[in-house]
């Protein structure tokens, strides 16, 4: 096995790793949204026990909406429901963090013991500061921080749920079903098949957790390797990234295309729309970013540019998805022009 062929080796390692990490991080949320839900159920039906006995036909007026709002029991509900997405928030924020953080140290980190173990080089690598923890917490390619479209999104839960609460009332609708509507809001249960869909406030949770923790493990992996590249010319080694698609049929168009780009000699990756990038997942265009399906490799050259060793011979996403005969991905989006 060359040794680029063992740096790509130890890179995998680490994203697997890294992928543990951020499977963890989705059960948390995916844990703390139910949890919540839990809670307004028990809110609601509360709110429905303290409801007076009526007619169905003062339930088919909507007196049930008058009486909870005549009783001070329909708001004390809904500041009660708020309270509780507000510390919901908090503790997504809190989880989102934390493997942002996370993510970035093992990226890093990572990234310098995939390119010394295998040459015996040293290329100094020394501890994260503080202070650029704290730089890489958010993009700043965006106005807007995951913090901040993670509590408008929440925000936006408690709409739609202050929304259903009303309807169900209005219309008559049994606990029940105001209840299991509102419970969807956070994570949507399909009854037929009896198991947790994909959809509901924790999908958002989980978009942004996916989005921001690939997009600091390609930040850890650009400073480490520009790190590293200081170091390189004084060992008599050139480092050179290329940039690698997913291999999968979630990746997207622009990921397809970009499979095996070599950065230029100022490190940036050019993007079929003509943006440069140094860190894929951080292009400032979120078509490209969210969820994005690429990442880097490093691979080592001598000093006049020729291959120090053999490069990794890997599939290319091309071929990888010709053998698949596979010419869209999964959501019918065209690979290749």
């Amino acid at each position: 096995m060359s040794i680029n062929d063992r740096i790509l080796k130890n890179q995998q390692e680490i994203d697997k790793i890294l992928n543990r990490l951020l499977r963890s991080t989705e059960r948390e949320l995916l844990n703390n949204y139910q949890l919540s839900s839990k809670k307004v159920s028990n809110i609601i039906n509360k709110l429905y026990e303290r409801l007076p006995k009526l007619t169905q036909e003062q339930i088919d007026k909507g007196m049930q909406l008058t009486e909870a709002k005549l009783s001070g029991d329909y708001q004390k509900a809904l500041n009660s429901i708020k309270s509780e997405i507000k510390k919901l928030t908090g503790r997504t924020f809190s989880l989102i963090e934390t493997a942002v953080l996370s993510s970035y140290a093992l990226s890093y980190y990572g990234e310098g013991w995939a390119l010394e173990q295998p040459t015996s080089l040293n290329f100094g690598f020394q501890e994260i500061p503080e202070s650029k923890l704290n730089s890489i917490r958010y993009s700043k390619k965006y106005k807007k921080t995951w913090k901040t479209r993670n509590a408008s999104n929440n925000s936006q839960m408690f709409s739609k749920i202050e929304d259903d609460l009303t309807q169900g009332l209005t219309s008559g609708e049994g606990v029940l079903k105001t209840a299991r509507n509102i419970r969807n809001r956070f994570v949507e249960f399909d009854v037929i098949n009896k198991k947790t869909r994909v959809s509901g406030g924790f999908t958002d949770a989980r978009r942004i957790a996916r989005t921001e923790t690939h997009r600091v493990l390609n930040q850890g992996r650009t400073d480490a390797f520009r790190f590293a590249e200081k170091s390189a010319k004084n060992l008599g080694v050139e480092l050179r990234r290329v940039l690698q698609a997913t291999l999968d049929n979630r990746t997207r168009s622009q990921s397809a295309q970009m499979d095996g780009q070599v950065a230029d000699k100022n490190g940036f990756f050019t993007y079929p729309n003509g943006v440069k990038s140094d860190t894929p997942g951080n292009t400032g265009v979120p078509k490209y970013d969210i969820n994005d399906r690429e990442t880097t490799r490093t691979e080592l050259f001598d000093e006049n540019g020729d291959a120090l060793i053999a490069a990794p011979q890997d599939l290319t996403f091309k071929d990888w998805a010709d053998g698949q005969g596979m010419a869209k991905n999964k959501f019918g989006e065209k690979l290749f022009t």
